[in-house]
């Protein structure tokens, strides 16, 4: 996806709020509280939160000079962290042992926060294990203190091996851009004050609403994830691209419509309607039900190109499509009109009879509100109440993320990876995540990662991408293994029909092939044996689970979309 250096803990996206209130909007299946039932004495995990005792149980975490001040106006000291080198250098605080005593559960994080000078956006952070659990982002500057708070699952498997928590912020272009902040540059001070993590409830589950299950259907199906950066060279996103797969060790990942023009260069064109429309007759002969766009806005680096091409073929209908929010901008003025009458049509995706499908990348608090216009936008256009998916990276941040922004059920974009690890491992992991994430309770759409390898951004970065660190990255499967892994997916959600009603998967990814994830036919599979292995896998073992399809038509009239 575009605008990102990383994607992993790259949550914020721009939004351009432009219109709606939710007066009257449809039930948004908002979990009840969670706490209800459950509370507890309220526990302080924290150790010197008010920094009473000074740096008394603080250390530093990255670059930077700490400095204790003395007590503002309510009485309470603070510290100063300046010349901060990284996003995330912080006073940090080991809290193992007092988290280990007061057990998984839900927990209030909170701190106050304000800049030196200027603004930024700033967030409290909890690593546990080495996942991460965070407060939303929110903006913070030089006028005054602004409290970060937010409840948050806090949840391990067997040992408690480390845990800490810590201050993060960044630049508001860097937020605006879902880009991750450059070393190079020196970070705004920060001022923090009266750091707390309260539990507040024992329980590690949700209480939220279930889908009917007499409404799941037995046919599965299957969505596969776009990412449309591949612009050409007229655009810095497409000359990007061109550069991270130009070296000859990346020229597998080509896709089918693209040139080798050297040893080290390659060009991947900008869409045309042709290119669009092999690649619809590809994915429905693959098995493909649906694609997922990432969403941008018009003239976004050209990234609505292929979004428009694909709405102006008749063949649209043979691959459905839905929207993925939240990686890139999205106007509630200018966007969701087109979008709600997109929704009435028959070539866009519905779950559950006739709810459109949504899903949305970093659903958290900030995005509740925009959720929930979605939802009043489409009452007033007679459609059902969409069926909105939010995207996370575990299963506490999901759980989390769906308590603050009123999805009905969560999924992960893509599953990560390390040290080149054999891609059964990688197979293994993402089954025990889809569990971990039925385990909280929610609705799940198991995600099916093909692979993780953004090394090509490492090698050459670019303008929107920049990878540092090279050790992330699994090995790619065969296009039997990830046909296989595909069918575990499916499998899961015949052994679990009462946590993903819906009966859907998302493949990550159509074309991700930069990062590492793809299915789209590509040059060298074409080349060599003129035929796209991996869509080829998939559709043997389609055909196997829910029968033959029939195949398109080599010509289909204009007038139905």
């Amino acid at each position: 996806m575009i605008t990102r250096h990383s994607r992993f803990g790259r949550t914020a996206f721009l939004l351009c709020l432009g219109l709606l209130t939710a007066k009257g909007a449809f039930a948004q299946d908002k979990p009840s509280d969670l706490t209800s039932g459950t509370a507890v004495n309220q526990r302080e995990v924290v150790t010197n939160g008010s920094f009473s005792h000074g740096l008394s149980t603080w250390s530093k975490q990255g670059q930077l000079e700490l400095q204790v001040l003395e007590p503002d106006a309510s009485g309470a000291p603070s510290v100063l962290m300046s010349s901060r080198k990284e996003y995330d250098a912080s006073i940090v605080q080991d809290i193992r042992e007092s988290l280990e005593k007061a057990g998984p559960g839900w927990y209030e994080i909170s701190a106050r926060l304000r800049t030196a000078h200027g603004s930024e956006t700033g967030s409290i952070t909890v690593k546990v294990n080495g996942e991460v659990v965070t407060t939303s982002q929110v903006g913070i500057n030089d006028k005054g203190f602004t409290r970060v708070s937010a409840k948050r699952l806090v949840n391990w498997d067997g040992k408690l091996s480390s845990a800490v928590i810590y201050a993060a912020s960044k630049r508001q272009a860097e937020v605006m851009a879902n880009i991750s902040s450059d070393t190079s540059k020196k970070h705004s001070d920060l001022i923090i004050a009266d750091v707390s993590m309260v539990k507040v409830s024992d329980t590690t589950t949700v209480d939220t609403p279930q889908p009917d299950p007499k409404l799941r259907p037995k046919r599965a199906v299957v969505g596969a994830i776009r990412w449309d950066g591949y612009t050409g060279e007229s655009d810095a996103v497409g000359r990007g691209v061109n550069k991270a797969l130009g070296p000859a060790k990346y020229h597998y990942r080509v896709p089918f419509y693209g040139r080798i023009t050297g040893q080290d260069s390659v060009d991947v064109p900008a869409p045309t309607l042709s290119i669009i429309e092999e690649e619809i007759r590809h994915a429905h002969a693959g098995g493909i039900d649906y694609w997922a766009f990432d969403w941008y806005p018009a003239g976004y680096h050209n990234m609505d190109s292929a979004r428009k091409l694909y709405l102006s073929s008749p063949l649209s209908r043979y691959v459905k499509w839905c929207v993925v929010l939240g990686t890139g901008g999205f106007s509630l003025k200018e966007d969701l009109p087109g979008l709600v009458a997109e929704m009435k049509l028959d070539r866009y995706q519905k779950v559950l009879g006739d709810r459109p499908l949504i899903y949305y990348m970093g659903a958290k608090q900030d995005v509740a509100k925009v959720i929930s216009a979605i939802r009043e936008a489409c009452k007033e256009a007679g459609l059902a109440n969409p069926y909105v998916v939010g995207m996370a990276w575990s299963a506490n941040q999901a759980a989390s993320n769906l308590m603050d922004s009123g999805c009905d059920a969560m999924t992960q974009y893509a599953a990560g990876g390390a040290s080149g690890a054999a891609f059964q491992d990688y197979v293994a992991s993402q089954k025990g995540s889809w569990e971990k994430y039925a385990k909280t309770g929610m609705q799940v759409v198991p995600w099916v990662s093909t692979s993780w390898d953004s090394r090509p951004y490492f090698d050459n970065p670019s303008s929107f991408y920049i990878e540092k660190d090279n050790t992330r990255w699994v090995q790619q499967g065969t296009p039997q293994e990830i046909a296989g892994l595909l069918k575990k997916a499916l499998d899961w959600n015949e052994a679990h029909p009462e946590a993903n009603v819906t009966n859907t998967v998302l493949i990550y990814a159509w074309n991700e092939n930069t990062e590492g994830g793809w299915i789209v036919p590509t040059l060298f599979e074409i080349r060599d044996s003129g035929r796209p292995q991996r869509l080829d896998a998939i559709r043997d073992m389609l055909v196997k689970v829910r029968g033959p399809w029939a195949p398109m038509p080599e010509s289909v009239p204009q007038d139905t979309n």
